[in-house]
């Protein structure tokens, strides 16, 4: 696995979401009824990856597994 390729999918996939979400937050607290939504895949599941076939993928693995856990 490439450390640049790491680091791209880190930036594309976790940390742009948590800006966004840092950025919306002052109006989903000023929501009625706020709601906060990712989008993953089955390429973030740890104990799926053979299922998913998604140990190619391991850069983007790792960052949406990363994005669940923040979502959560």
């Amino acid at each position: 696995m490439d450390i640049k390729d790491v680091i791209e999918a880190f930036n594309v996939n976790t940390i742009s979401p948590i800006l966004l979400f840092q950025a919306s937050k002052p109006l989903l607290d000023k929501a009625s009824s706020p709601k906060w939504m990712t989008v993953s895949s089955g390429a973030a599941s740890i104990t799926r990856l053979e299922q998913h076939n998604a140990s190619f993928v391991t850069a983007y693995g790792v960052s949406k597994a990363a994005l669940d856990f923040f979502t959560v």
